[in-house]
């Protein structure tokens, strides 16, 4: 599958949790807040976590163990690995390499938005401050 470029976030997140594993790849200072707004805004249940670091592998990050990337290639199939590093494409090529299939690239930022705009209080706000906003700016 690669990197999924053209899904909505609901799409993602089925795709994401038809997996028997969910992993988070990339510990670092990105991983934090995608991990929490995971854990916050979504019903995905990460299973571990994964980065090229062996300093990283073994220990425990954000309460979830920390596996190396040849444990994470026994899973093949039955993984589906979210990476959370600027990197992307690059971690993409390795797991394409490793034979991994779904990976995602979920931010934070595309949770939260997911949740907001699904809120109708929002949107409703949305629709009376946009003409203001507009005769703002055309000011």
């Amino acid at each position: 599958m690669g990197v999924v470029y053209n899904m909505n976030t609901d799409q993602i997140k089925s795709e994401i949790k038809s997996s028997k594993y969910i992993c988070v790849f990339g510990i670092g200072a990105i991983s934090y807040p995608i991990i929490t707004a995971i854990n916050y805004f979504t019903d995905i249940k990460i299973d571990f976590l994964c980065d090229n670091d062996q300093d990283k592998v073994g220990r425990f990050y954000h309460n979830y163990k920390c596996i190396s990337p040849s444990t994470l290639a026994t899973f093949k199939d039955d993984v589906s690995v979210i990476i959370s590093t600027r990197h992307y494409k690059t971690i993409n090529n390795q797991l394409a390499k490793m034979g991994i299939s779904k990976t995602f690239v979920l931010t934070e930022y595309r949770l939260f938005n997911d949740l907001y705009f699904k809120n109708n209080d929002n949107i409703e706000a949305i629709k009376t401050n946009i003409p203001k906003l507009i005769n703002l700016l055309g000011d």
